[in-house]
């Protein structure tokens, strides 16, 4: 066999394929896992009322509910919706691919955007609505055009705005992001004057942001900057710390670390001096950022997202720089079984996390099987009974169980709470008009959805379920 004529496009082609199909099919049978905070929440806020829900001006996630939104007015039934919705956060992703390479013919690009919803991503699998990965996936988009000779049209400036627009208020870390794209391409391009528009419409965005900050982000910023109450910065100065994460670092990101090396000693070899200088800031800059504001040394789905950012600060390099670039069979070889092993191994990671997570799904299940032969339909749980499944039981407990029971059809639909303390009886004890959104957050059963909802009005308070 003539290793040389092989078409190693098509190789990756098919590979890119074969593991989007195996996702889907992973998306469709853990659609229920797939439904976890905050997911469920953007999910039943736009079923609920039929219109997208957008919170912190991140617009994106307009694009993350679009299939819910249609799919409600038109009355599908809520497991079609739920299925739906699941794959959609896949297939938005390999429609971008599809869309670069259809117009310019980048299969690298493509397996970029496979991999970014494998690589760094265990808990994100149960989570997929994460804006920051919606970003992501408009960057490579973004990236692509900006690299064309035709970048410089006036269509095409317009075009490439918008993408920017989205892009940095999809997640303040991808603002990041954003610049570190217009770095790199600068530092093949040297044209300065190409990014005028982008650094102009950047701090415009930002005054726009500040003038309309929600309380949330403002309260999240204020924390992480307020150094007279939040200490977390002060384990910077212990070596130990920096012991345990590289220990956490090595354990969950070893692969982004081997192709880290692997482009500094390609950018060393090739003298892609200001590449290499750009990666190396943007990443060591990210770095000291997040572990400035928070103790990045043990595992945890919140860590897992604030760590995310690292994902295209180097892949984006590796794959559209690195492997474009060097035409050698054997690299073309390296990337195609390295890929391949990649691919396998996170996609097992996924599998064996919604496994575990389908705890979460079996306890609600049993839950709402016992409350509904019970009077009323509002309930709690004691979450200290159940040690074991507490990192799967989130705040989204209440609708969450909702939902599942609305699934279920013509059965009583219920509402459960899982509480952590002994609750107050004002928090048990709530009209019979209204039930707890989220404990403490109260929403009038009125407001449901009456063509998915049919919560009925209950003079009975708060039950514990056990």
């Amino acid at each position: 066999m003539n290793l040389h004529k092989l078409d190693y496009s098509r190789i990756l082609l098919w590979i890119v394929q074969v593991s989007y199909l195996l996702l889907g099919a992973m998306a469709i049978y853990f659609y229920h896992e797939r439904l976890a905070p905050d997911t469920s929440y953007y999910f039943f806020k736009s079923l609920n009322s039929q219109h997208f829900h957008i919170e912190h001006q991140r617009w994106v996630l307009g694009i993350a509910e679009l299939p819910v939104v249609i799919l409600s007015r038109l009355h599908a039934p809520l497991t079609l919706i739920m299925m739906v919705y699941s794959v959609w956060h896949l297939f938005f992703f390999y429609l971008i691919g599809l869309i670069i390479y259809l117009r310019y013919r980048q299969v690298f690009a493509w397996l970029l955007l496979l991999l970014f919803q494998l690589i760094g991503v265990r808990y994100g699998f149960t989570c997929p609505i994460f804006e920051q990965f919606y970003g992501t996936a408009i960057a490579i988009l973004f990236f692509v055009m900006l690299r064309q000779k035709e970048s410089v049209r006036i269509i095409n400036i317009i075009l490439q705005l918008i993408l920017w627009v989205l892009l940095i208020g999809s997640h303040p870390f991808n603002i990041i992001l954003g610049c570190f794209l217009l770095t790199l391409d600068f530092s093949e391009t040297r044209n300065w004057k190409k990014y005028i528009p982008y650094l102009i419409v950047l701090p415009l965005f930002l005054l726009y942001k500040k003038m309309n900050v929600s309380s949330y982000e403002s309260d999240k910023v204020s924390w992480i900057f307020d150094v007279e109450h939040n200490k977390t910065y002060q384990h910077l100065f212990q070596i130990d710390y920096y012991r345990h994460a590289g220990i956490y670092l090595w354990a969950y990101y070893k692969d982004l670390i081997i192709l880290a090396i692997t482009w500094i000693l390609f950018c060393l070899i090739s003298r892609r001096w200001l590449a290499l200088l750009m990666t190396v800031a943007f990443v060591s800059g990210t770095l000291l950022l997040v572990n400035f504001s928070y103790d990045m040394t043990e595992y945890s789905g919140y860590n897992e997202q604030l760590y995310f950012i690292l994902v295209p600060l180097i892949l984006i390099p590796v794959l559209l720089d690195m492997f474009t670039l060097c035409k050698q069979t054997w690299a073309t070889m390296l990337l195609i079984l390295g890929s391949m092993f990649l691919i396998s191994i996170h996609m097992k990671d996924q599998f064996e996390e919604a496994t575990r997570f389908q705890i979460r799904t079996q306890l609600v299940n049993a839950w709402i099987k016992t409350s509904q032969t019970l009077p009323g339909n509002k309930f709690y749980i004691d979450q200290r009974n159940y040690p074991k499944a507490s990192r799967y039981l989130g705040w989204d407990i209440t609708y969450f169980s909702l939902l599942f029971s609305s699934e279920q059809g013509s059965k009583k639909q219920v509402s459960i709470m899982n509480l952590e303390e002994n609750p107050s009886s004002s928090l048990l004890q709530v009209g019979k008009d209204t039930f707890n959104f989220r404990p403490g957050e109260k929403m009038a059963i009125g407001a449901l959805n009456r063509n998915y909802f049919s919560l009925a009005a209950s003079t009975f308070p708060y039950s514990i379920v056990e």
